[in-house]
């Protein structure tokens, strides 16, 4: 477990990472493999139900919840990103 002085640091790279994973996965999960996007979902959410109110977790979930239901709207036959 990490230590409490670097929870803070460590958390905010973990999240970065978590929505990074999340933006980049809608072409992946479009062209069959994995859905990263359900993966952090669960993760970020369970990272939610550890640290509830924590607001910079939060911040990082309300987007994602959001955009999710899209995904599939976002990405056109070519696998290419369509703009919103």
């Amino acid at each position: 477990m990490t230590q409490p002085k670097h929870r803070g640091q460590r958390l905010n790279a973990f999240l970065l990472t978590l929505y990074l994973i999340f933006t980049t996965s809608y072409v992946s999960a479009y062209g069959g493999s994995r859905n990263l996007c359900i993966d952090d979902l669960y993760f970020i959410g369970l990272l939610d139900q550890l640290q509830p109110e924590h607001p910079k977790i939060e911040g990082a979930l309300v987007p994602m919840l959001l955009t999710q239901p899209r995904n599939q709207s976002c990405v056109s036959n070519d696998a290419a990103m369509v703009p919103v």
